[in-house]
């Protein structure tokens, strides 16, 4: 790729993620719960779904991810799903959850 200025850049390809992007379907509610979820974790739904399929393969060293805290799921199950899609895309810019 040559950039603007007529130089060969090296680096990776600006919006070309280095992995597929893979379609499912998920209900809505379900989908925003789960995103939550693994945000309450420190952590986003890709990465809770590559480990639940690492498992699932038997990949050497894989474990379960670890499933949410007894409160955090009435805290999720609580919440208006359309409140905890805000909640997930806000931490795409604000990683943290404390306020919340």
């Amino acid at each position: 790729m040559i950039t603007s200025n007529n130089v060969p850049y090296r680096g990776p390809v600006p919006n070309q993620p280095a992995t597929p992007k893979q379609n499912m379907r998920i209900g809505g509610t379900k989908w925003s719960r789960f995103g939550a979820g693994a945000l309450k974790q420190g952590t986003n739904r890709t990465e809770v779904v590559n480990q639940f399929i690492d498992w699932y393969l038997r990949v050497p060293g894989a474990e379960l991810p670890e499933r949410p805290s007894e409160a955090d799921i009435e805290w999720i199950a609580s919440t208006d799903p359309e409140r905890l899609s805000e909640i997930v895309k806000q931490s795409r810019r604000r990683p943290e959850l404390d306020d919340e």
